[in-house]
């Protein structure tokens, strides 16, 4: 790898980082023009076009970076998480698993892989629990194997669960913004604004800048929400 190579992937990432995601796109095309297909500029892309939130033209890449990469984990990660982005559960599942085969003990991936199978009805709980069982190490990093859990209660209609495995997750990372967005969320629907307002300031605090959307819902949500 060149250092002009290294250098533009650095500035990618940091400019992704802060929010500039048509910056961090244009740094990673550079990298690319000196690095075709390299795998760290590719990933940049990829997040950089999910950060504009350009999902087809992010799946149509990280599928090209794939196929050219087919040994780098890192590009089975790129691909799953654009398919998760545009809804497609299952090829997200596989594209996964297909990473955690070249990279069985990637965190990142296990973590990927869980969130997804949260959303598939027919996983049964008692099997994200076990998984999510093997990604807890008591250490901060509990927080977002416990949100993956929190949302598969949740999705599965016990609040009651999910509300005291969200909570869970915020106590294990108190700087988790979308913990703290997915219980405001339930607790909003079960007890009223009062209950959710703390937490979706937090969420307003923390929320990377990827989540524009979301940030603008809620900013939207406590302004015309009375605190009831």
């Amino acid at each position: 790898m060149s250092d002009r190579y290294i250098a533009l992937v650095v500035a990618a990432n940091d400019a992704a980082r802060a929010g500039d995601f048509a910056k961090a796109l244009a740094l990673a095309d550079e990298a690319l023009r000196e690095r075709p297909f390299g795998i760290e500029a590719g990933v940049a892309k990829v997040e950089a076009h999910l950060g504009l939130g350009q999902r087809t033209p992010a799946l149509d890449f990280a599928e090209r970076l794939r196929d050219r990469n087919p040994e780098r984990a890192e590009a089975h990660y790129a691909c799953g998480k654009a398919l998760y982005s545009l809804g497609r559960l299952s090829p997200a599942q596989d594209a996964f698993a297909d990473g955690i085969a070249r990279a069985p003990g990637d965190r990142l991936l296990q973590l990927a892989q869980l969130t997804a199978l949260t959303h598939d009805p027919d996983v049964p709980l008692s099997e994200l629990e076990a998984r999510a069982a093997e990604l807890i190490n008591g250490s901060a990093d509990d927080a977002d194997a416990l949100h993956a859990l929190a949302m598969a209660n949740e999705l599965r209609g016990d609040n009651a669960a999910a509300d005291a495995l969200y909570v869970r997750a915020i106590a294990a990372r108190p700087r988790h913004p979308f913990a703290h967005y997915n219980l405001a969320m339930l607790r909003q629907f079960q007890a009223g604004m009062a209950a959710a307002r703390p937490h979706f300031l937090a969420f307003l605090d923390q929320a990377p800048p990827s989540a524009i959307r979301e940030v603008e819902a809620v900013r939207k949500l406590l302004k015309e929400t009375p605190n009831d």
